[in-house]
């Protein structure tokens, strides 16, 4: 009899062959599955069929090796050669990771990956949701099984779950309305926009300049900002302070009285800035700083003059 191997598509635990007997006996299969390097000794399983397949209970996951001989009810044939398979019963588990922000629509989702050391995995699918999770589509899959995965998304907030299969078939579950998302992704395109408020006057020259900043929504928000001044109308510019807090006031010394310039820049979460005054910029508001009191002089009446006023 002759003999020949398949595996079936869609059982990882199938063995399947074909066999052939010259005089056409019905033929009755032995079939062996054993651990790589046993010499069959004790198989793990040692099973006669009088099908052309065959599901053996196996103890654990694992690499096998397995054979098949046939009896035609006279004398058996000769084993057939050795076939290998990956006994693998265990989802693979991945997970996406980030990024957090993204100043960009386009950018990449990462994930990782664990196949427990079964069969590899053959695709990842990521899924998505704008409401935390409370909605699920499915984006795409990753057939090169390397994170990242590229997405082009609009501003907002992203929920992302991914789910890989292997090559057995294993697959963990897609995420079903109300699973929380593994990662999720502030997308923000948008620069923060910052100005100065005050003060118009000071009598001194240390005094407290104000601002504020804001983001867009939906937005990364504001992380900080960075104080410029100018004492020339902003034909040229100097930094007063840097990582400031969102909205508040710095405290400033200038050397003399004058009219001072300011401009604030603000940085959002997702790396979004605004531009910082170049030479020649006009400043969002200034300060004038006039530590001399007014003089009053009385001009009459003159020295040695009376009168009724």
């Amino acid at each position: 009899s002759t003999l020949s191997s398949s595996s079936a598509a869609s059982d990882v635990y199938k063995r399947q062959w074909s066999g052939h007997d010259p005089d056409d006996d019905v033929l009755v299969y032995t079939v062996q599955v054993d651990v790589p390097g046993s010499d069959w000794v004790e198989p793990v399983v040692s099973e006669a069929t009088g099908d052309v397949s065959h599901t053996p209970a196996l103890p654990a996951d694992g690499t096998y090796v397995w054979r098949v001989r046939a009896h035609d009810g006279v004398e058996h044939g000769p084993w057939s050669p050795e076939w290998s398979f990956t006994l693998d019963t265990v989802a693979p588990v991945a997970t996406a990771t980030g990024p957090a922000y993204s100043s960009s629509g386009t950018f990449g989702v990462t994930y990782d990956l664990d196949d427990g050391g079964g069969s590899p995995v053959q695709t990842v699918s990521l899924y998505y949701s704008t409401d935390g999770g409370g909605t699920w589509s499915y984006h795409g899959d990753d057939d090169d099984v390397e994170s990242p995965v590229e997405v082009t998304v609009a501003d907002g907030t992203y929920g992302w779950y991914v789910v890989a299969t292997d090559e057995a078939g294993n697959s963990g579950d897609d995420p079903s309305d109300g699973t929380t998302p593994q990662a999720s992704t502030v997308v923000d395109t948008e620069a923060p926009v910052a100005s100065v408020t005050g003060p118009a006057y000071s009598s001194s020259h240390d005094f407290a300049v104000t601002y504020h900043a804001d983001d867009t929504v939906p937005g990364s928000g504001v992380v900080s900002v960075t104080l410029h001044g100018t004492d020339d109308g902003g034909q040229a510019w100097s930094v007063y302070g840097t990582d400031l807090a969102v909205t508040g006031s710095v405290q400033v010394s200038v050397p003399a009285d004058g009219t001072y310039g300011w401009y604030a820049v603000a940085t959002d979460a997702a790396g979004n800035s605004g531009d910082d005054p170049s030479d020649g910029t006009a400043p969002q508001y200034t300060t004038t700083v006039d530590t001399v009191a007014p003089v009053v002089v009385a001009t009459s009446p003159a020295d040695g003059e009376t009168g009724v006023y």
